[in-house]
């Protein structure tokens, strides 16, 4: 049973790892600098991330049906304007990856951002780290220190910064809109580009029709990780679809299930 396994669980973690992963082995993406479209206007008091969230997915791939895999994320704001965040993927009640990251949650309104401050991804039991310590990113594994060139987000909380950019406007919801970020992943920091396709009409298993706005994650240098993103106004701006490509060139969906 568990040679049977071993190749589809291989190409799905790896396939899901790389939604944070862009311009792998390139070596001048420690030099690039970061840009927005979207520039944030003048904070806002409404508070932001200050709510605790859990929204579950059913998992599509062409190695597993959707009746045995899942995929869980959850968000806590935590005392002294800190959070925690995570995400999941189980096949048949087995967890085979785990991502969770903690940090503090600074500004308002459009300058609200999540400034994560340790990430941890664990792949069938393997556990990788990085830190992101005063401007620097830190890499425990190899003792190596790197400056960033702007605050770093990671593959977990990059999901509630672009729902909160998207709720208070500072990622405008139309075609030609962008943000570019920096991305912090136990291979090295990555920069990205979530570039805004449009609204389209979702057939989602319990829900029906649902309006959703496709993004579409750009790596800014080397790269071929591919990926899509759904986020629906109707269920707060939360991502209602998540798409990524393996290894193999088949794809892995995760649908939206339910949340509390």
């Amino acid at each position: 049973m568990t040679k049977r396994w071993l190749r589809p669980v291989g190409a799905f973690v790896l396939g899901a790892t790389a939604l944070g992963m862009a311009g792998a082995g390139n070596g001048g993406a420690w030099a690039q600098t970061s840009q927005a479209t979207a520039a944030a206007t003048a904070p806002a008091t409404t508070p932001a991330f200050a709510q605790a969230s859990t929204w579950r997915y059913r998992v599509s791939t062409a190695y597993f049906a959707s009746s045995i895999a899942r995929a869980q994320m959850q968000f806590q704001p935590t005392a002294a304007q800190g959070y925690s965040a995570s995400l999941t993927v189980s096949v048949a009640g087995q967890n085979l990856l785990q991502m969770q990251t903690t940090g503090k949650r600074t500004g308002a309104g459009q300058a609200a951002q999540l400034v994560p401050a340790n990430f941890a991804e664990r792949v069938m039991g393997g556990r990788k780290e990085v830190r992101q310590e005063k401007g620097e990113a830190f890499f425990p594994e190899k003792k190596l220190r790197f400056k960033l060139p702007a605050v770093a987000t990671d593959s977990v909380s990059i999901h509630y910064q672009l729902q909160q950019w998207l709720a208070s406007g500072a990622l405008p919801a139309k075609a030609g809109s962008y943000r570019d970020v920096w991305l912090m992943r136990p291979e090295g920091i990555f920069h990205w580009r979530y570039a805004v396709q449009g609204m389209e009409t979702l057939d989602i298993e319990g829900l029906g029709k649902v309006p959703a706005l496709r993004i579409l994650p750009q790596p800014l240098g080397k790269g071929t990780a591919k990926s899509e993103l759904w986020f629906a106004p109707s269920l707060g701006w939360a991502p209602v679809r998540i798409k990524m490509q393996l290894l193999d060139q088949t794809w892995v969906e995760m649908n939206w299930l339910s949340a509390k």
